[in-house]
């Protein structure tokens, strides 16, 4: 009796292990399972007012066979079979999103995820550090290897409403693929880099996070390389240069001089002394390297002058820019 009681102990204990382990492994198998399930955006970082997707990926179970709810701040907004995407449109900056996807499994088992949407708002002003004339009010465009200036004004605004000092947040720079490590981290709002070569293009990427992690935001800029251009302007020695009227294709030269002033537009202010001129009248090669030049109007003497500037950065071949004027001396 002793031994068939010791034999019934021991098979319940058995069994009881056996049970537990089942219900342990079933359990971990349960937990597991949920840990992949993730919701994704399109775009990743929303902004104010947008229209986005919500997808739901979940590779333990088989979607097409779910009932899946989805629901805003609480409020259940649609309930389908197998309803993966999910889109609707963000709120106001600082109006947060409470988005929340709940999945029933065929075999009553229930997953949750819920993600907290907060949209953002990103400028990215650049500038160049090219050459323009005093007055000049247009943009400084960046030609071949200049430098170029980002600076990222972020539009944050946290869950009491209030904006976050941009020196407050965490910026990661990238150049194309490349992450600028050392110009990124906190406070780190501004990126200065050699830009593209001619007839390249860089794209510069921000992204931008709270302290706390819970606002992010991501913009993208693409830099293009553009052309140096030099434009004459006549220097009136009564009203001085004439930057308000540049002189193009033709000139009649009525008095005995004319006085002309190149101005190279666009050339790396780095350049410095680097930046040689070159005059050309009618084929010939006239010594005088500067931006400057003095035409006297010939005496007795009438017909159409060809006269051409070129100027080139010695230091970059592709900082080239040349043009041609007619003078009249008719």
């Amino acid at each position: 009796m002793i031994y068939n009681l010791h034999k019934k102990i021991y098979i319940g204990i058995t069994a009881f292990l056996l049970l537990s382990i089942f219900n342990i492994s079933h359990s971990q198998d349960f937990a597991l399972r949920g840990t992949d399930m993730q919701i994704t955006l399109s775009p990743e970082f929303p902004s104010a007012n947008e229209t986005i997707t919500a997808k739901i990926e979940f590779y333990s179970i088989d979607l097409q066979r779910t009932n899946i709810i989805w629901s805003i701040n609480g409020e259940i907004k649609k309930e389908t079979i197998g309803g993966r995407d999910f889109s609707f449109r963000t709120k106001d900056l600082g109006e947060i999103i409470v988005l929340k996807v709940d999945v029933y499994t065929p075999n009553s088992e229930l997953f949750t995820r819920q993600i907290n949407i907060n949209p953002t708002d990103i400028d990215l002003i650049w500038e160049a550090e090219t050459y323009t004339p005093t007055f000049y009010k247009g943009k400084a465009l960046n030609t071949h290897e200049s430098v170029i200036k980002i600076v990222a004004l972020p539009n944050f605004i946290d869950a009491s409403k209030n904006k976050i000092d941009p020196k407050n947040l965490i910026y990661k720079w990238k150049k194309d693929l490349s992450v600028q490590g050392e110009k990124s981290g906190y406070a780190k709002n501004t990126l200065s880099f050699i830009g593209p070569s001619l007839l390249r293009e860089n794209i510069i990427t921000v992204e931008i996070e709270s302290m706390d992690g819970k606002i992010k935001g991501r913009k993208l800029i693409i830099i293009e390389a553009q052309e140096p251009e030099i434009i004459f302007y006549e220097n009136d020695p009564l009203l001085g240069i004439k930057n308000n009227l540049s002189i193009e294709n033709n000139f009649n030269l009525k008095s005995g001089e004319l006085k002309l002033i190149a101005q190279p537009f666009f050339f790396s202010l780095t350049s410095g002394n680097n930046i040689q001129y070159e005059w050309i009248m009618n084929g010939n090669i006239i010594n005088n390297n500067t931006n400057k030049i003095i035409l006297k109007k010939p005496e007795e003497i009438k017909g159409l002058s060809t006269l051409s500037l070129r100027i080139q950065d010695i230091t970059k071949i592709f900082q080239f820019a040349e043009n041609d004027l007619n003078i009249n001396f008719n």
